[in-house]
């Protein structure tokens, strides 16, 4: 790099390069990329950041994507939340779970499933919300995967069963 007055050329700094000469200014490192070499002149320098990390433009690291978010995609600068039906519970994470049947999330960027409550039941990987039991049917354990049918007794039975108790 080249400073008007200056009695010496200075290198550019790492996570930057110039491949001019003459050049009066370096160009940093494309975002999702970062460059540890100083001096540089070519931006075959600079390398992709690995999965789960990301950088902005003209870095000389990568940071890693905080729990329950993920780098949406390779070249990205900012890392995204979980979406809705999944979690992310690592540091550096390159994608998100999805929540197994019976769970959910309800939010982006949860660090873990909840169970589907009382009442509810969840079929499918992914949900971001459980559905609840229809009339007739009901749920007795969270994480439920299955309502079930309410018995119904016969009227008779209830009354030989009330009597057997009387006696």
């Amino acid at each position: 790099m080249n400073v008007a007055g200056a009695s010496a050329c200075s290198a550019c700094a790492a996570g930057s390069f110039s491949s001019d000469a003459g050049a009066s200014t370096c160009t940093g490192c494309a975002a999702g990329t970062f460059g540890t070499v100083p001096g540089a002149n070519s931006s075959a320098t600079c390398q992709p950041c690995g999965a789960g990390n990301v950088s902005s433009a003209g870095q000389s690291f990568c940071s890693p994507c905080v729990v329950g978010m993920f780098p949406g995609s390779p070249g990205l600068s900012v890392c995204s939340f979980c979406s809705l039906g999944t979690y992310g519970n690592i540091t550096g994470a390159s994608s998100c779970h999805k929540c197994t049947p019976g769970t959910f999330v309800g939010s982006p960027g949860e660090l873990q499933c909840s169970s589907c409550p009382l009442g509810t039941y969840g079929t499918r990987s992914g949900q971001s919300t459980c559905i609840a039991c229809s009339a007739g049917m009901f749920g007795t354990i969270s994480g439920n995967v299955i309502s079930r049918r309410k018995l119904a007794l016969p009227t008779d039975l209830h009354a030989m069963l009330r009597s057997a108790h009387e006696s």
